[in-house]
């Protein structure tokens, strides 16, 4: 059913796409059922331009045949397009699961609006423990790992790939934070990044225009 909806939400994103615009793509499995989408209407009629939020969408655009522009310090992006790992009830997110938090924050910070789509798995009513990404950077990262989990009181685990560190497209490593209660996620973005050797977090507040919901294959607007 997860697959489904993922579907459902992807395809009910292309409602927010006009032929000629500049649209930023998220990452996930959610943005993949998406980006493909995007490509069968892609044609001599409708055309876009993409603006990647990570490595492994630039591979799925190439693959579906999606042009991609850098973003430059005069380009605007239309409309972006992303998933997200939980959703709260005032619009605010947690994302990072892929890895890709940084990018994906650039592209929503410089972006004229930003739509989010997921499945109801991801509503914070259906989560009972968080985690909460935080990317750092490689060097001393234990004791920046320390610091961190020091200031949140949670348990904060260096994300691995196999036996070794997993590497951001950014040359950063993740450590993925355990949390059982957000409390209020504008304080402790801001707490977090005040520390040395933190680049960013996966808290995303006040950056969803829309958010889009599918539930049991139907879609609704959350925000």
């Amino acid at each position: 059913m997860a697959e489904m909806d993922k579907k459902k939400v992807a395809e009910a994103a292309l409602t927010q796409v006009e032929s000629g615009m500049v649209v930023g793509l998220g990452s996930g499995s959610t943005l993949a059922f998406f980006m493909e989408a995007l490509g069968e209407l892609i044609s001599d009629d409708f055309t876009v331009y993409g603006v990647p939020t990570s490595v492994k969408t630039e591979k799925l655009a190439s693959k579906y045949n999606i042009p991609l522009v850098e973003l430059t310090d005069d380009l605007v992006i239309d409309v972006t397009i992303d998933g997200a790992d939980h959703i709260y009830e005032d619009g605010s997110m947690i994302k990072g699961g892929g890895g890709s938090l940084v990018r994906e924050k650039i592209v929503a910070m410089h972006s004229q609006r930003n739509v989010y789509i997921s499945d109801a798995s991801k509503l914070s009513k259906h989560v009972a423990q968080v985690i909460l990404p935080v990317e750092i950077v490689p060097f001393g990262y234990k004791r920046t790992q320390l610091t961190v989990a020091n200031q949140l009181g949670a348990k904060a685990e260096l994300r691995m790939q196999g036996e070794d560190p997993f590497i951001s497209d950014n040359g950063n490593y993740i450590i993925d934070c355990y949390l059982n209660d957000t409390g209020l996620l504008n304080r402790v973005d801001r707490q977090l990044k005040l520390l040395t050797g933190v680049v960013e977090t996966g808290i995303f507040t006040d950056l969803a225009d829309e958010i889009l919901i599918a539930d049991n294959e139907e879609v609704y607007r959350y925000l």
